[in-house]
């Protein structure tokens, strides 16, 4: 039987989602699982699995897949494209696709697909150093997203900053095209080993849903999670987060009547717009003590194998469509 290599999309997110994942498959199963992933840095803090740098998201999606699958069938090795997401036809007998949502964690979703059944830790392990203690008033806040249901407006995360700057010193940490805030300290870009380090002596972190918000378990720091309607809660949040949901928004994205990732938003993303900048405020001011304790409750959800036929998802995955694309446009 060939040994399996396991790879998914190229977020830095969805990677620490398959490390957790790829810890909960050594635990339960006793093997060390082959892991494919870009982040060589973060999968050498994983020593639970053995990780390869050949095989990702973004090569296999590009004009060096045939070498790949090629690479892998040399090796004796299994394809294996692991993914939370579920793939139904945008309409019936239609060849494209949209995506639908686990009804449990996105951890827990990665260890079905892996083809494993039993108590899934959600938790990010990864093995740090102890880097320092809090003993500043750090905390770390980011203004962008990668799609546009998760990106809360850069003018709300700036009145919490006016709001708190005499209170904290605020780490500004993402993508060095976020928008830059006044009165922070500017760490965008930084490279992700000093991400963990300045999240791991914050005080708390603010942001909206994305990698950051995993890389801030991983460090063993809370949060307070943006989280729009796009996503059920349940699907990536982590114990101890303070969670700032919309009110009064509509539910189709997170009832999976829409796919927010592939299908234009009826109402003009309504439920971004509805996260107010007195709403976090009010969370983080009732939450304070709360969100600066280093206690987290383990969460633990039990696991039904559901293996995933090696490469069958990533091909359903190419065949979803793009908000912008020509079927939208009505030229197809």
């Amino acid at each position: 039987m060939k040994k399996k290599l396991f790879f998914t999309w190229s977020g830095i997110g969805d990677n620490l989602v398959l490390m957790a994942a790829a810890r909960n498959y050594q635990r339960i199963t006793g093997e060390i699982p082959l892991v494919g992933s870009k982040f060589t840095a973060l999968a050498a803090l994983c020593p639970w699995l053995e990780n390869v740098d050949w095989c990702y998201g973004d090569k296999m999606f590009s004009a060096e897949a045939e070498k790949i699958k090629k690479r892998s069938s040399e090796e004796g090795l299994e394809l294996v494209f692991v993914t939370c997401s579920g793939y139904k036809p945008l309409l019936p007998d239609c060849e494209r696709n949209v995506n639908i949502w686990p009804a449990n964690h996105m951890i827990t979703r990665y260890v079905e697909r892996m083809g494993i059944s039993g108590d899934v830790e959600i938790e990010i392990p990864l093995q740090l150093p102890q880097y320092t203690t809090v003993t500043d008033h750090d905390v770390c806040i980011m203004t962008g997203g990668m799609q546009k249901y998760k990106a809360v407006a850069p003018a709300v995360m700036q009145k919490v900053v006016n709001h708190f700057r005499r209170q904290f010193r605020f780490v500004q940490l993402g993508g060095r095209h976020d928008v830059l805030l006044n009165g922070v300290e500017d760490k965008r870009g930084c490279d992700l080993i000093h991400s963990l380090q300045i999240l791991q002596r914050a005080k708390f972190l603010i942001t909206g849903v994305g990698g950051l918000s995993h890389l801030a378990r991983a460090a063993g720091t809370k949060a307070v999670i943006l989280q729009t309607n796009g996503e059920p809660m349940s699907y990536c949040n982590y114990s101890g987060n303070i969670v700032v949901r919309p009110v009064g928004a509509c539910g189709l994205c997170g009832d999976n009547l829409r796919d927010p990732q592939h299908q234009p938003c009826f109402y003009g993303y309504q439920c971004v717009r509805d996260i107010t900048s007195e709403r976090v405020i009010r969370a983080i001011e009732f939450h304070f003590e709360e969100l600066c304790s280093r206690d987290r409750p383990m969460q633990v959800e039990y696991a039904e194998a559901d293996p995933v036929n090696g490469l069958e998802d990533f091909y359903l995955s190419k065949k979803t469509l793009c908000c912008d694309s020509a079927f939208y446009r009505g030229e197809e």
